[in-house]
């Protein structure tokens, strides 16, 4: 058995634990375009398998997995089982007595009790070694495809953009290269950075991003299409990419401070660059930001 088939094995193990498909199923996943494709990936694929009840979640901005603010929402959500994913993962508890799966790349830190994880990292000594660790998209992938083999190809330009977004085009996977002769590589790029905007934004509310994934089946579908829903979403993604810009545009035209206040504790300087767009915006008034 390959890793690949393993964490598709393990997501149907994991499903065994949900026997009513009439329960309610809930994702949490990373605001990133890996967590995003990832939760979407899972979320249809239960669907159209059968589990009707399944609903999705985005971290905010600042929020783990384990932070309280999410426990409060998941406490009011009451899930009967929970899929978490791209967000690591630890030994403390999230929701204790609810079947609890961690899909994840990432190094492990430790599975909450009674929680099932599912991971595509392993130890290497060496940075090119670990470029070829599937993304929590293409993990989610491999588990549509254990749960719907007929049907997974649907999904493809999703685990396009997760291996896009983490890894580069040059990422070592059949998929990428079968998507982007599918969808074509401009696209696919256009719509990750587009997807990635949002957790950059001052709200950093990347739910808008997670909707538009859902209603749609392609790329140039989300890029192209006059849908009344879609536009709306598609220039909020464009708002917040145009707001990321503005403030890396100021950030760049101020000169670096540099500390040595925790040189000792370190080991070395640091260079601080203030990117508050509010601050920005001040020193470019004053002059200190001149073109």
């Amino acid at each position: 058995m390959t890793a690949e088939s393993s964490i598709g094995m393990q997501f149907l193990t994991f499903l065994e634990s949900v026997p009513d498909r009439t329960e309610h199923i809930h994702i949490l996943t990373d605001s990133d375009a890996d967590g995003l494709p990832a939760a979407t990936i899972l979320l249809k694929a239960l669907r159209q398998a059968g589990y009707v009840n399944t609903t999705a979640e985005v971290r905010l901005k600042f929020e783990s997995a384990w932070s309280p603010t999410v426990f409060n929402r998941l406490t009011t959500t009451a899930p009967d089982a929970l899929i978490i994913a791209d967000l690591g993962s630890r030994s403390d508890p999230v929701l204790l007595n609810v079947p609890t799966l961690l899909l994840d790349h990432h190094r492990p830190s430790g599975t909450p009790p009674g929680a099932t994880l599912i991971t595509a990292y392993r130890e290497s000594n060496s940075e090119k070694a670990t470029s070829d660790i599937p993304t929590t998209g293409l993990m989610a992938f491999k588990c549509a495809e254990a749960l719907l083999p007929l049907q997974h190809d649907q999904f493809l330009w999703l685990a396009a953009i997760s291996l896009l977004s983490d890894l580069g085009d040059k990422a070592p996977f059949v998929e990428l290269g079968m998507a982007k002769k599918e969808y074509g590589s401009a696209a696919l790029r256009d719509l990750t950075s587009l997807l990635n905007a949002p957790r950059r934004s001052a709200r950093g509310d990347a739910s808008s991003a997670l909707e538009l994934l859902m209603l749609s089946t392609s790329p140039k579908q989300i890029l192209t299409s006059t849908d009344s829903r879609i536009v709306e979403l598609r220039d909020q993604l464009l708002s917040d990419k145009a707001e990321v810009a503005e403030a890396l545009s100021l950030a760049r035209k101020l000169p670096p401070r540099f500390s040595t206040i925790l040189r000792d504790e370190l080991g070395a300087n640091l260079v601080a660059i203030r990117m508050h767009e509010r601050i920005l915006k001040q020193h470019q008034q004053k002059g200190v930001a001149k073109d």
